[in-house]
């Protein structure tokens, strides 16, 4: 089996988890019948999806590619809630829903580990270090700028200036979708102590995403696209 196999299986298994996490919520809002029908279409899309996912080779790519599982999942879950007549915003809650849960189900252990990692000194440094050199530097689809922080406003930062998984959604029929895509970071900086602030993307039409990190801090993502603020905003109410 090659590496491209084994991610494929590994996307397709993480997809049917994600599904079980939230099929119960599913069958009690659409029925059974219907979820089912949502359910077969989101694997059949991915089906589609999983060949086209632009992973990103060498050691950069654990993490990358990651969030370019997510995106495939998501954007899958999209196709299959459009085809149904339901709004990008409605897919996306569910998205949001399984990777909240998943993410809430992880132990706690390994929890305060991805923290630990993501907000030490050692990260700070080898980010101030990228920082100084100057320059952007490419991950596969991904162009990105480090910044070193203060400690006070934030830890460090990252500007992504091309990303692989806005272009995949866009390429490959997700165009609505792309905004609600960027939320995944709402669920992950929100569970794993991240202090996300950002406040651009490139999918609303910015030079940049604008990452910046606090460990521990508030996270605090906002958008230039109403439909998109809204849905933040109904996540922030609990109304997703």
């Amino acid at each position: 089996m090659t590496g491209a196999d084994r991610r494929v299986l590994r996307l397709r298994r993480d997809f049917e988890r994600s599904l079980a996490v939230v099929a119960p919520a599913l069958a009690e809002r659409y029925g059974p019948r219907l979820t089912e029908r949502l359910a077969d279409d989101a694997r059949t899309a991915l089906e589609r999806l999983a060949a086209r996912v632009p992973w990103v080779h060498g050691p950069r790519g654990v993490v990358f590619n990651g969030f370019l599982a997510i995106t495939a999942q998501e954007l899958a879950a999209f196709h299959a809630f459009r085809d149904h007549g339901y709004p990008p915003e409605e897919a996306w809650s569910w998205c949001h829903r399984a990777l909240s849960e998943r993410l809430a189900r992880l132990p706690a252990l390994r929890r305060r580990l991805l923290a630990r990692i993501m907000g030490s000194s050692t990260t700070r440094r080898i980010v101030a270090r990228r920082a100084r050199g100057g320059g952007t530097h490419r991950f596969g689809g991904f162009e990105v700028r480090y910044h070193a922080g203060d400690g006070v406003a934030f830890d460090f930062g990252v500007d992504y200036l091309r990303c692989a998984n806005l272009d995949f959604v866009r390429v490959n029929d997700g165009a609505a979708f792309a905004p609600f895509v960027c939320l995944s970071d709402l669920a992950l900086s929100e569970a794993l102590g991240w202090g996300l602030v950002r406040s651009e993307t490139l999918a609303d039409g910015c030079a940049r995403c604008d990452f910046r990190f606090r460990a521990g801090g508030p996270t605090r993502i906002s958008s230039r696209s109403p439909r998109v603020q809204a849905a933040i905003d109904a996540s922030r109410g609990g109304m997703v």
